[in-house]
């Protein structure tokens, strides 16, 4: 955890009334004639969000307490900036100043706010109960500077905040990803001098914050609630609490099973938001530092890993040690907030499922993106060896039980259960710009647009993967890919299972666009109303070779348009079998240099699935 502190200096200047410099200067200690009042330069406060005032300028801050020996004197500040970036202010009393009477130090203070009529007394630190809004929040705050050497020729005051801060990162989870509007409050707070025993949070700032009086949190108490669509969730504190002032205290916290969990707090300077990044060295018995991965057994333990991801951390990894049954947590209709449902911070480590289970994950969340286990797996990123049971999946647009988005490598995974979305909708992936080998779906998939069983929207490599259950969807509605766009490739897949659409609909793709479909199978009927395909509805500058398909479709492409290269494409019926693909598909598996391999299944047709692909070096479902 890292800890530091901010201060900012106030630069004292003397001027004197009467020209003199200090050639004139008639010994150590006296001044020439004359009268020097005291005026303050007060800068250093560059960019920040804080403040000598918590703004990071004197705004708000017409005057100031100083005091020199015992009396105290009213000094004005008058605030100015430099280069559209250095805040200074100037601290000066043009009726009654203080004088300089030698060049020896002097004993300074100042503090700001002060009681006009109690000039001289350092008020209590009192602040608002509702600092939802800038003028209370703003108003909260207490500033102090004291030196007992203020050098006459460089004179400088130290000033620090009297009130500590607190600031709030949430993370959505039991289904709940907007957050946007939760309102944060502190509670359990001492009511000393005054002061309120809850705080509502500044809702404008860059995160929820709120300034509180130093003081000590005691275990067990209720700390922080947010309000969300009127239902309260918590955090409280098992251990004190112990607020300094002048510190920032950056708390995150996820919701989960009902609460807010602990995700992490930082303490630093006054100036420094963290915005919930916290760092992965946490002690934990869970985490290797040396390969920086979790080992994950029970649903606390992955939910401790997420909330690390979640955070910003979206390279650390995680391997399963055992089989995780989320059924009994539903809350609502939803147990699961996607991980990395983000495309600028997708997940970049690699998550290993070790040939474990996940069962019943329930997301239903119709009006969001990237929706699945993961929401966008990065270039850097890898799931594999994961077996996902009953998925009850419902999202927006990239969808799929898996990943909505990948743009990174999925291998050997298999999923059962349900997807359903509105556009790139797959069993596996709703779109993919990665590398997806080795999968395979069992369940139905829905959607409008861009609809396939394993992947809605292929934009590069798919290999040795397979579909069983019943696809549905608009325009782009494809048994295995509702599109095979852009440079893609396909290879060795095969899909199972009727197909229904409206245009532009095939037993393995609904279009197959400046792509390559090499060594599939589809066995299934294929309904639409327009440019409809055994194969692929729609072919335009593409490639389909050494391919099959059954069912109701005579035609194996339903329409073409510009440069395609159709060849050795052939429906399955007399001498052709699914195991008679076994050998085609498994040479073109290692034309393209894959370690995996088709093998029948035996006999055994309870699923439906004619062939399994296996490691070359073993067997492996």
């Amino acid at each position: 955890m890292k800890t530091s502190r901010h201060i900012f200096m106030l630069s004292a200047a003397v001027l004197a009334l009467a020209a003199c410099t200090q050639n004139d200067w008639t010994d150590s200690s006296g001044l020439p004639e004359g009268k020097y009042p005291l005026v303050i330069e007060a800068g250093g406060l560059e960019n920040v969000v804080s403040r000598s005032t918590v703004d990071g300028n004197w705004e708000g801050v017409t005057d100031v307490a100083l005091q020199v020996g015992t009396d105290v004197k009213k000094y004005s500040v008058e605030s100015s900036i430099e280069n559209n970036r250095w805040k200074t202010a100037t601290l000066r009393n043009t009726d009654n100043p203080f004088y300089w009477t030698s060049r020896e130090d002097i004993e300074v203070e100042a503090w700001w706010p002060y009681d006009e009529e109690n000039l001289g007394d350092i008020p209590p630190v009192v602040v608002k109960a509702d600092q939802s809004t800038w003028g209370n929040y703003r108003t909260s705050d207490y500033i102090y500077a004291h030196s007992d050497a203020v050098k006459f020729e460089n004179p400088t005051l130290i000033f620090t905040h009297r009130t500590a801060c607190v600031t709030v990162t949430l993370i959505g989870g039991n289904g709940i990803t907007d957050i946007s509007e939760a309102r944060v409050v502190l509670k359990g707070l001492s009511t000393q001098d005054g002061n309120p025993a809850s705080i509502s949070c500044n809702r404008y700032s860059e995160v929820p914050c709120a300034l509180v009086v130093p003081q000590a949190i005691s275990s067990g108490t209720k700390f922080i609630s947010a309000i969300i669509d009127d239902e309260v969730y918590s955090y409280t504190s098992n251990e004190e609490i112990n607020l300094e002032a002048n510190n920032r205290y950056n708390y995150t916290l996820s919701l989960r099973d009902n609460e807010l969990k602990l995700v992490g707090c930082t303490i630093t300077d006054w100036n420094n938001v963290d915005k919930g990044e916290i760092e992965a060295d946490i002690a934990d018995d869970n985490y290797d530092a040396s390969t920086n991965t979790y080992t994950v057994n029970t649903v606390e333990e992955l939910n401790k890993w997420i909330d690390r991801i979640n955070a910003g951390n979206v390279n650390i990894n995680c391997v399963l040690d055992g089989d995780i049954d989320l059924s009994d947590l539903s809350r609502s209709t939803n147990n699961w907030t996607p991980i990395c449902a983000d495309y600028d911070h997708p997940f970049e480590g690699t998550f290993d499922g070790n040939n474990h289970t996940i069962s019943g994950v329930i997301i239903n969340l119709p009006e969001q993106n990237c929706v699945g286990l993961f929401g966008c797996v990065g270039e850097k990123g890898t799931v594999k060896n994961l077996v996902l049971r009953d998925v009850n999946i419902n999202g927006g647009n990239a969808v799929g039980s898996v990943v909505g988005s990948n743009s990174g490598t999925i291998t050997d995974c298999y999923v059962t259960g349900s997807v359903q979305g509105v556009e790139s909708i797959g069993g596996i992936a709703g779109e993919n710009t990665g590398n997806i080998t080795a999968c395979y779906s069992i369940g139905n998939v829905t959607g409008n647009e861009y609809v396939g069983g394993l992947i809605g929207n292929n934009l590069r490599n798919l290999t040795a993967c397979y579909s069983i259950g019943d696809v549905e969807g608009g325009d782009y509605t494809g048994g295995l890919v509702g599109g095979n766009n852009s440079s893609s490739n396909t290879t060795a897949c095969y899909s199972i299972g009727n197909v229904k659409g409206n245009s532009i609909v095939g037993g393995l793709a609904g279009q197959n666009f400046m792509g390559e479909i090499t060594a599939c199978y589809s066995l299934g009927d294929v309904k639409g109303t327009d440019k409809v395909g055994g194969v692929v509805g729609f072919c335009k500058m593409s490639y389909v070779t050494a391919s099959y398909w059954s069912g109701n479709q005579t035609n194996h492409i339903g329409q073409f348009e510009s440069h395609n290269d159709i060849t050795n494409v052939n429906k399955i019926q007399d001498n052709v079998t699914w195991n008679s693909a076994i050998g085609v598909m498994n040479q073109a598996l290692t034309d393209v240099g894959s370690v995996w391999r088709y093998q029948s299944n035996n006999g055994n047709d309870s699923d439906r699935r004619p062939l399994i692909v296996v490691p070359s070096t073993g067997n492996q479902e």
